[in-house]
Formats: C-alpha cells, structure tokens, sequence
C-alpha cells in the first residue's frame, strides 16, 4: 500500500514533467512558427486579414526594445542579448526550482515567461544574433512592433504575474486564516519573494526582451550588416528622399541615416485625411482624393509627407487632365527637395490628349521659363499643337544638354513623338530606343514604353508591340487614360495575331480597371 508521502511525491513528480512538458511545448511552438515564417514570408509579400487589422511580415531584430542595440559593435551585442539574456533566463529557473512550493498561478506564469525568452535566445544563438519577428497587429495606423509567439508569452506573462501579484496575497491571507497553521509566515515570505520577483522581470523583460507598441509612430523594415539581415525599427521619420532615410530612434533617442538601397519597406503614420486621400485614388476618385490631400496639407507639418501629399496631388491632375495644376504642384514638389522620392510623377504629355485654353496658355507663358522641368513639361504639352511644335522640339533639343540626366533623357524620349509622326522608322531605331529607355529609372519608363510599342506597331511587330503596351497594364498603371488606351492597343494587337480571347479578356480587365468615376 502507498503511503502518504509516497503519494504525494508521485502527485509532485507528475506535476513537475506537466510543468516541464508545458515550457518544452511552447518552446517548440514558438520555433516551428518562425521556421514557417523563414519558409513562407522572407523576401516574400506581406499578407494582412481583417481589414489589416491582423498583418504577417518578415522581420530579423538585431535588437531587443524597439530594436535596441541593433548598431551596437557584434561583440557587445552578443554579451547583452545572449549572455545577459541567459542570466536572466537562468535565474528563472533557478526561483522556479528553489520556489517549488509557490501558488500554482504564478509557477505555470513564471514557465510561460522562460519558454518565451527560451525561444527568443534560441533564435540568437542559432541565426547570428537575431529574433525571427512576423505578426503585426494595429487599426489604421496605429500599429504594435513586428514581434513573434515567444514575444507574447514573455509580454502576457509578465502583465499576469504582475495582476497575481496583488491576488495572490489575499489567497494566502485565507488560507492561513482557514488552516490556522504555523506555515503563515513561510507563505506570506513566498508571496513578496514572487511580488518582488514580479516586479524585477516588469523591468527586465520589458528592457531587454521585449517589443512594446510605439503609438502613432513609424515603422522601418531595412537590410543591416554584412549579412544584410532584416531590422525593423520604430521611432519617427524625419526625411525621406530618393537617396537617404533620417530617422530619430525614441529609446534610446538616436538619430539613424538609412541608404534608399537597405530600406525594404516603411509604415508611416499618416493623417485621417492623408488615408482618406490614398483610399479614394484607389477606387479612382480623384476629385474627392484632391480635396482629402488639400485638408492634410493644411494639417501636415513633416516637410517629406508634405511632399508625399503633392505627389499624390500630381497624380490626381494628371488623370483629371488637370495639367497646369500637376505642373504647379510638381514643380513646388522638386523645389522643396531635388532629391524628393516621388520625381518619376513628372506630368509629361506622351501622346494627343485634352488641354483646356488655361493649360495651352500656362504652356506657351512657362515655355521660357528658368527652370528647365518646366520647360521640359510645357514642351510635351505643345509638342501636339501644330503651331507651337516646332518651338517645342527646339527646346527639347535643347534640353539634351541638360546638366540633370533624367531630364535630358526623358527629352529624347519626348523627342520619339517627331519620329513617329514622321513615319519614318527603322529597326535601328527602335533597337536605339530600347537602349536609350534602359538608361532612364524603371519607374520612369510608363511613357516612354507606350512610345515604344507605338513604334513596333508601325513597324507590324504586333507581338513586341503587345508585350510594350503591356508594361504599363502590368506594371505602372498611375496614369489611368494612358494605361487605358495601352491595354486595348494591347488588345487588338493580340486580336490580329489571332488570339482572340485573350484580346477579349483585356478589352473586359480595361473596363473595369480604368473607368473613371
């Protein structure tokens, strides 16, 4: 027959292979799901639910709070979030093997705390000092940090030891006063042990291991170190333009200069009225979004979403066919940073289209002006008027010799029209066009594509003209009528080759993408 006592050491080693069994359990939770994120998300797009509320995003922190010490040297790096990280995490266990008698509560709290800074320091020790992060969760644009499953036990752990720390003393209380027993001063001396522990790890964890939700702020994901490994970093962007990132660091409070080359993606926190704006072009209400940006930029103060704002503005002119408005707002755009990110937004005419009385005039006032985008703008837009083309192309000739090299060759490429009203094209040509639209940025070639593809139609390559006219169908469709008027040139060329049904399917897909409201 068992004793007592051997009933109860059973009972206990039970309870302690449960209790082990739990932390392993998590553990392996926590690891599978990052092996999946690795497997799924890395250089992968980023997959969102419930009106993003809920967002899967690949992420390696280098760092701990808000990716702190991610630019610390690799050395001290290590010591503070391998070696300091498992002084903590050994000291856990230590309290949860010498406290074996504790409250229940607080022990299965205390193991999901070390199986979640367990799976954070596995991942240090086995991917060269990062954390696997991939969930993100926020309305709008307030938004938490990118964090992982190891993160929430360690984050819901603390906040319920913290609670239990107050509960607790009371159930002792009732305890002793029900039992009457001489174990009332070693349970209380249990309880502030655990209340004073408690509040030990709500410092150390939230220091050390955790990501805590950056309210209203931005959030960068970017390349760092020579293995280039994933960083996402929360504080506030202070400018953004072509070439360069600033960003201010809340904690520690730094300031970080990040190349356009090592920024994968950013989540900036915009204005009601600036979402609004980026919503309504969406659905290609560009009236409405013209008002939505005109509020925000009465409220916005930050000079690059300022001019994140007057891109958007150029864009709705320009399908509005709003030219002297685009013109105004672009120029505005580039004065305030010569380098600003959205420069590929340019208003350039590429083919016939409507001009109102007030557009031809600001054209033929501006055709002179000193700055030489305006020139380069107002040229495009008479380059179809019979009286005034042979003024433009003299100027867009005389824009080749433009000090900026974006400007002269979209010059050239302006200068394609002249050839194809003449005519009096080559293979040669097009071959030479190819080349010059390859030294131009990608995010420029919308235009000078549809050029492209107008050429390989007088020339009868109806397949390469086809595949042209799609670029923009595919691939840059910012300019709505000239997307439009690609994708059916797309069409019949498909149609004439005899491919007839994919000709329908892009005669439908132009109906319902490029209609205007």
């Amino acid at each position: 027959m068992k004793t007592a006592s051997s009933k109860h050491q059973l009972h206990s080693r039970r309870g302690v292979a449960g209790f082990l069994g739990m932390i392993l359990g998590l553990i392996i939770l926590d690891q599978a799901s990052k092996l999946w994120a690795i497997s799924t998300f890395k250089n992968g797009p980023v997959l969102s639910w419930a009106w993003d509320t809920f967002r899967l995003t690949y992420a390696e922190n280098s760092g701990a709070f808000l990716s702190l010490g991610a630019q610390l040297p690799e050395f001290v790096r290590f010591l503070v979030m391998v070696v300091f990280n498992a002084i903590v995490l050994l000291a856990v266990a230590v309290f949860l093997w010498m406290k074996r008698e504790m409250p229940g509560r607080q022990r299965i709290v205390l193991g999901v705390i070390l199986a979640g800074g367990i799976g954070n320091l596995i991942d240090r020790v086995c991917y060269s000092g990062v954390v696997i992060d991939f969930l993100n969760i926020g309305i709008g644009s307030l938004r938490s940090g990118i964090f992982n499953l190891a993160d929430v036990w360690v984050t819901g752990g603390v906040i319920a030891l913290f609670f239990l720390s107050f509960i607790e003393p009371e159930v002792a209380s009732k305890e002793v006063s029900e039992t009457k027993t001489d174990k009332t001063s070693s349970i209380c001396a249990e309880v502030n042990t655990a209340k004073t522990f408690c509040l030990f790890l709500l410092v150390g964890f939230f220091t050390i291991v955790l990501h805590v939700p950056d309210i209203l702020a931005d959030t960068v994901l970017y390349r760092a170190g020579k293995r280039g490994g994933q960083v996402a970093i929360t504080g506030k962007i202070l400018d953004y333009n072509s070439q360069k990132m600033t960003f201010r660091l809340n904690t520690p409070d730094t300031i970080n200069e990040l190349d356009q080359n090592q920024i994968l993606a950013f989540e900036a926190f915009y204005l009601k009225s600036h979402q609004q704006a980026i919503q309504q072009m969406e659905k290609r209400e560009f009236e409405k979004a013209i008002q939505s940006i005109n509020q925000a930029l009465i409220a916005e103060s930050r000079p690059w979403v300022r001019r994140e704002l007057m891109a958007l503005a150029v864009e709705c002119a320009v399908n509005l066919e709003q030219w002297s408005t685009a013109a105004l707002q672009y120029v505005a755009m580039k004065k305030s940073d010569p380098l600003s990110r959205n420069l590929d937004i340019i208003p350039l005419q590429w083919r016939a289209g409507k001009s109102s009385d007030e557009d031809r005039l600001f054209a033929i006032r501006e055709l002179t002006s000193s700055d030489l985008t305006t020139r380069l703008i107002t040229a495009s837009w008479l380059l179809q008027l019979p009286d005034w083309k042979p003024r433009a192309e003299k100027v867009l000739k005389e824009l080749l010799y433009a000090p900026d090299t974006d400007l002269r060759n979209l010059a050239r490429c302006q200068l394609w029209r002249v050839r194809l009203a003449s005519g009096n094209l080559s293979d040669g040509d097009l071959n030479r066009w190819e080349n010059q639209l390859h030294k131009l940025p990608d995010s420029y070639w919308a235009g000078p594509m549809f050029l492209l593809a107008q050429g390989y139609e007088k020339q009868v390559q109806l397949d390469l003209a086809a595949a042209r006219f799609l670029w923009l169908t595919i691939i840059d469709s910012r300019n709505i009528s000239l997307t439009n008027e690609a994708t059916l040139r797309a069409a019949k060329n498909l149609e004439s080759l005899g491919q007839i049904d994919s000709g329908n399917k892009l005669r439908e897909e132009a109906k319902q993408r490029f209609a205007l409201n």
